[in-house]
């Protein structure tokens, strides 16, 4: 092989290379350019306020699979990239909240669908009746003495009279059942 015939491979390799580098580039661009995205912001249906932290889940319309999803800013926006063409709704949920569901949408060419201002609002819980009972303390400070209500005590039930005085705060009973005050 002479010199020119290796010059006219090499620059015949180049154009190959270079042609095939071409072709690989605009097979990939349009599988970048069909992906879409959503934005939108939610806020309490009652106060108006935007809602920070809110779940936001990208569902097919046709089998409810999750395709995407995100969370709220401090300003209640969201931003949901990546999305291949098809037909979605959002699902909008946060603890505390009822969990919210969009109006169908499509994502074509890669376009961008706008939500707007969704609202949630907050769960309505009704309480049963509730009893209140006042209870006499177990202790009861008097001017002159400090009375202590022993059968509320569970520990001393059943038990002896030096059970129920070491019970007792400031009352000592030794292993010889000596009983003293204080110390005295």
């Amino acid at each position: 092989m002479n010199c020119s015939q290796f010059s006219k491979s090499f620059v015949f390799l180049i154009l190959i290379i270079f042609s095939l580098s071409n072709l690989h580039l605009s097979a990939q661009s349009p599988a970048t350019s069909s992906n879409g995205s959503i934005i939108g912001i939610v806020c309490d249906s009652t106060t108006k306020v935007p809602l920070e932290f809110i779940v936001i889940t990208v569902l097919t319309q046709k089998d409810s699979f999750a395709k995407g999803g995100g969370l709220t800013d401090n300003t209640g926006s969201f931003y949901i990239t990546t999305l291949p063409d098809g037909n979605y709704f959002l699902r909008i949920s946060f603890i505390g909240y009822e969990t919210t569901f969009s109006k169908a949408f499509s994502i074509q060419d890669g376009n961008r669908f706008d939500a707007g201002k969704l609202l949630l609002s907050a769960e309505k819980h009704t309480m049963q009746a509730v009893d209140i009972i006042e209870d006499k303390s177990d202790f009861t400070n008097g001017v002159d003495k400090k009375v202590y209500e022993v059968a509320k005590n569970p520990t001393t039930a059943g038990g002896t009279a030096t059970d129920v005085l070491q019970t007792i705060p400031s009352v000592t009973v030794d292993i010889d059942g000596n009983v003293s005050m204080r110390g005295s």
